[in-house]
């Protein structure tokens, strides 16, 4: 019988990760967005003479970044009470 939960446990550890990969994947808003840009960027920088400006391009502030500003704010402070 543990055999059995071993096995399953395998099978939805490799289920999840799948989904996960599938979740991630190249095809979401942000990567698209930052495909275009970077191409966009790659033919503007060959063109000779060219007239490049860069944007100053910031995420929007969502609860995610939110909370990635917070804990990397902790670590900052961790960090600092190390040195």
């Amino acid at each position: 019988m543990s055999e059995l939960k071993k096995a399953l446990v395998i099978i939805l550890i490799g289920a999840f990760f799948l989904l996960g990969i599938s979740l991630g994947g190249n095809y979401n808003n942000s990567s698209r967005i930052f495909e275009e840009a970077k191409d966009n960027f790659e033919v503007e920088i060959q063109n000779p003479n060219n007239d490049y400006n860069p944007k100053d391009i910031k995420p929007e502030a969502g609860l995610i970044n939110k909370i990635a500003n917070k804990i990397d704010d902790i670590l900052e402070k961790i960090a600092q009470k190390l040195k």
